[in-house]
């Protein structure tokens, strides 16, 4: 894309904006991969030869060929994700063999001339049953299933639990959901240039995926180049993904260019968010006061782990905060299954746990007399207030204002009573915090020139997905320059050129990339003003830069443009500014994201229907540099949870994905949302971001569904556990809530 061209929203709805599948080639052929349809076999024997010689193939690619790799596995551990399977498959759909075309008919007609031989092997899809004994390992030299088993905590929580005066305990469950972007998973295009592959890729991290794809291929960093297109959302799903080592493989092969297109059936068999089923125990004084809190959870990766260990420390997190809790534990087992392998989706491993415990608080309020109001405000931490894991930083943000906020602006928006007698209303609300970045991946360099003609161009390895990365991007540096946005361009990301940021994801954005552009912008104003400083020999502090002009305040009507003070270095001359930045606020996260919802539901109780009547979400954004957008993420993110919370589950029925397409996996329509939904923004200027901004893209995802949940509970008096909430749940709860009612009065 050139500096002409519109960008962002504009270009997309101008028709300019380049998706991998709208980019071409010369040369360029499809490449096209074949997929198990057993859940777990082993390869005894493929035979491609009557691919091979069918006209307009190009090249075939197994096994034998991912051998020869220097490392054939996504991630440093040979459990990890064979680019292509070597031995044996692990589920239904996972690539066997591909082939390069010039056409894509003749692509699919040479995939049905691979001959695989399988021996059939016992296969496992509930986590649960994989543990038992007996049951199929799925990976080689292991005793069990277990991937990871993660403990953390503080404090003595048997000790908590003696101590207090109600002890709840409960199982709750949260099941796999697909990310479901528009634009399919998958999709690249890979070609060899001299000594460089090159990757065209809807890759969200980059920087990332160059270090894989050196290590998968035994070169240099550098000798791996990857230009990233626009991308058509994300949710965590665009990250590195097999697909692009095979393209590689195959172009490599056909010595052409070689594009693959996924498709949406494809999409659900190459990314997940991880299930959960968990039992969490919370300890209570008698005056609400949270004493020990314990969860112990079953997590299902799927057939291969990735960073597992990194999902059930968010939920670590999302389990404790933002709640004083003197003992708490979680423990997890991460458990291999013949299913999809699960990777990260929007707030990874926060709503899962957050489902639970927020149920269980407005539970404990009912049971001692407390409203949910009261007794989340008594165990609240305070802003500044520091968490008893030193890895974890001080709460940064003001949550018992952004509660209230919730609840009156709830009081203030529910709707008018129904004039029905059957059906029952009411009210529930939820927060939660989640913390943005993670571990030691947050730092960001950015570069930033100013061009002979007047414009700025931002050099970053960041990706716009539709979240307003772009315009925040411009809006940082035209506040900080006294510039025009539309006078602003955001390189697409190009690892060739592109300085380090390990990518757009965990919503460390506009903290990282956000304060790394910040001091870049302001790192290229000094040399400006140096520049008009040497040509007036005056001092720079006297000199201001306003809508791309230098003014010396100090002498009236003396100013000179941004396009004068690239010229007076001379012909081609161009003006560069880098900053960079690095967390020192924690270890595993930079800054604290609330986000608060209230619902209102009407559940007809001879039927199981729940509709939401109202549902308000406020976050905790600390200065929204692009408002829209903000809210845009906000409303985008509450829709996504409410489609977890009533509707969405991956189903498997004989080993394989029985609802992996668009038609029977159901998302939230427009008749499914809300009557009245709105969302607010809390702006206190406390972030850790350009003018203190904070994060907002993932926040919205964590309390939808416990706001759901208790509000269900103040309608019909059963409480939900199990996630999606169906009308067959509430039937079923209801008639147990009547038989249990019915066998106490027949026993009085």
């Amino acid at each position: 894309m050139t500096s002409g061209k519109l960008q962002g929203a504009r270009a997309k709805v101008a028709g300019q904006a380049l998706y991998t599948e709208d980019l071409e080639l010369p040369g360029m052929v499809v490449g096209k991969i074949l997929r198990s349809h057993l859940p777990h076999a082993r390869v005894k024997h493929i035979d491609v030869a009557r691919a091979e010689r069918r006209s307009g193939i190009l090249a075939v690619v197994t096994g034998e060929d991912v051998k020869r790799l220097h490392h054939p596995y996504l991630g440093a551990s040979a459990r990890g994700q064979p680019v292509l399977v070597m031995d044996r498959v692990r589920f239904c759909g996972e690539p066997v063999a591909a082939v390069a075309a010039s056409d894509e008919e003749s692509a699919i007609r040479a995939l049905e001339r691979i001959e695989v031989e399988y021996e059939e092997l016992p296969w496992v899809t509930d986590p649960v049953v994989a543990l038992q004994e007996g049951a199929p390992l799925i990976h080689d030299g292991v005793e069990s299933n277990i991937c990871d088993d993660y403990s953390y905590g503080w404090g003595d929580v048997a000790r908590g639990f003696e101590e207090s005066d109600l002890v709840l305990e409960d199982t709750f469950s949260f099941p796999s959901v697909f990310q479901h972007p528009i634009e399919p998973i998958g999709g690249c295009l890979a070609t060899v240039d001299g000594d460089n592959i090159v990757l065209y890729a809807p890759d969200q991290r980059p920087i990332a995926s160059q270090w894989e794809l050196a290590r998968i291929f035994g070169v240099d960093q550098r000798s791996i180049i990857i230009r990233v297109p626009y991308i058509g959302g994300g949710f965590g799903s665009k990250y590195f993904k097999r697909e692009a080592a095979i393209a590689i493989l195959l172009a490599q092969k056909a010595k052409r260019p070689t594009m693959i297109s996924s498709t949406m059936e494809e999409s659900f068999i190459m990314d997940c968010r991880h299930s959960y089923t968990y039992t969490l125990k919370t300890g209570f004084k008698k005056n609400g006061t949270i004493v020990a809190r314990e969860l112990e959870a079953l997590v299902n990766v799927g057939a291969y782990g990735g960073s597992s260990v990194h999902v059930l420390r968010r939920s670590t997190q999302a389990a404790s905060a933002p709640y004083r809790i003197p003992h708490f534990r979680f423990a997890a087992k991460s458990v291999y299954t013949n299913t999809v392998p699960a990777g990260a989706f929007r707030s990874i491993g926060r709503p899962q746990v957050i489902w639970g415990c927020e149920s269980q608080i407005d539970e404990a309020a009912e049971r001692l007399g407390n409203s949910p109001l009261e007794i989340r405000m008594k165990n609240l931490m305070e802003q500044g207030e520091a968490f008893p894991a030193a890895e974890m930083p001080p709460l940064d943000a003001d949550v018992k204002g952004g509660l209230r906020k919730i609840v009156t602006a709830l009081d203030k928006l529910a709707r008018p009573k129904s004039p029905s007698t059957i059906n029952k209303r009411g009210k529930g609300f939820a927060c939660s915090v989640r913390p943005g970045g993670n571990e030691s991946m947050n730092a960001a360099q950015a570069f930033v020139e100013l061009r002979r003609d007047g414009t700025v161009r931002a050099i970053t390895a960041g990706t716009e997905m539709g979240q307003g990365y772009e315009a925040m991007i411009r809006r940082v540096i035209a506040t900080e320059l006294g510039m025009a946005q539309d006078k602003i361009h955001v390189e697409p990301a190009d690892t060739e050129i592109a300085p380090f940021f390990f990518g757009t994801s965990a919503t460390r954005t506009t903290y990282a990339m956000g304060n790394a552009v910040w001091e870049a912008a302001k790192d290229l104003k000094r040399e400006i003003l140096n520049i008009a400083a040497k040509i007036w020999r005056a001092p720079s502090d006297r000199l201001e830069a306003r809508e791309g002009m230098i003014i010396d305040v100090g002498v009236e009507g003396r100013s000179l443009s941004f396009v004068e003070a690239v010229a007076a270095l001379g012909r081609g001359a161009r003006i560069f500014g880098k900053g960079s930045y690095v967390s020192d606020r924690g270890v595993i996260a930079i800054s604290w994201e609330p986000c608060f919802c209230g619902v209102e539901v009407e559940v007809d109780p001879e039927t199981g229907e729940v509709k939401v009547l109202t549902c308000i979400t406020v976050a905790d954004v600390g200065h929204a540099l692009n408002k829209p957008a903000c809210q845009g993420q906000v409303d985008g993110g509450t829709v996504m949870a409410l489609g977890h919370t009533f509707f969405e589950e991956m189903v498997y029925s004989d080993g394989s994905l029985a609802n992996g397409n668009c038609l029977l996996y159901s998302v939230p329509r427009l008749m499914d949302l809300p009557q009245k939904q709105e969302s607010f923004l809390i702006e206190n200027g406390d972030g850790p971001g350009p003018y203190g901004s904070r994060g907002v893209g993932n926040s919205s995802m964590n309390p939808v569904a416990p706001a759901v949940g208790n509000a269900i509970y103040k309608a019909i008096g059963v409480r939900i556990k199990d996630l999606p909430i169906g009308s067959e749940k509430i039937l079923r709860a209801l008639s147990k809530q009547g038989n249990e009612l019915f066998k106490s009065c027949e026993g009085k």
